[in-house]
């Protein structure tokens, strides 16, 4: 079992609970059960964590450090999920778009994607996510986030792809494009209180 697999399970077991044990939510039969039951079980606080990271800019790839996590909160209508933002400067709403259905998702940087060693040691692949929830990473629920920003005076072309591996915890990737910058993001949601 790898080192990150292992960091994982430990983060797991610090929000309570172990992968996929005894949760409301079971992320490996969750695409059994009807979307709206799923859905409200993600309803309520979080926080969003905005892990290791990086930025390309004309070639050159830098590292970006964690950030600290922002508050949020999750809402569901009966027909949309989404995440707003507490106190932080991109509010939302954002829609949590459903991508159960489309191609699979391998969060696994290439050998030839721009991003950090310290990102590409702290990511988990496909394989590694499987062991720690007892599933195939594609066979849980999968939410995407496509949004527009401003960053001083850019419009930024944003995509966050999420793992949904708990009613406590979900895990992916984030991307942005725009103004001749190209950076990735680990991103992680818990439940507040959760491990940071």
């Amino acid at each position: 079992m790898s080192k990150r697999v292992v960091a994982f399970v430990l983060a797991l077991a610090a929000l309570g609970g172990a992968p996929a044990a005894a949760q409301p939510l079971d992320p490996c039969t969750a695409l059994d059960r009807p979307w709206a039951e799923a859905a409200r079980a993600l309803t309520g606080r979080w926080q969003v964590h905005n892990d290791a990271g990086a930025a390309t800019v004309r070639g050159m790839t830098m590292p970006m450090g964690p950030q600290p996590p922002v508050d949020s909160e999750i809402t569901f209508d009966g027909e949309i999920l989404q995440l707003t933002t507490l106190g932080a400067d991109m509010e939302g709403p954002f829609t949590l778009q459903r991508a159960d259905d489309g191609p699979d998702w391998n969060l696994t940087p290439g050998p030839q994607a721009q991003v950090t060693e310290a990102m590409r040691e702290r990511m988990l692949d496909d394989e590694e996510l499987g062991v720690v929830i007892g599933c195939a990473a594609n066979e849980v629920p999968r939410l995407q986030v496509n949004t527009t920003f401003m960053f001083e005076g850019v419009t930024l072309d944003m995509t966050v792809h999420l793992f949904v591996l708990g009613d406590d915890l979900m895990y992916g990737a984030g991307v942005w494009r725009g103004g001749g910058v190209v950076g990735r993001r680990i991103v992680r949601l818990t439940r507040d209180g959760g491990a940071s």
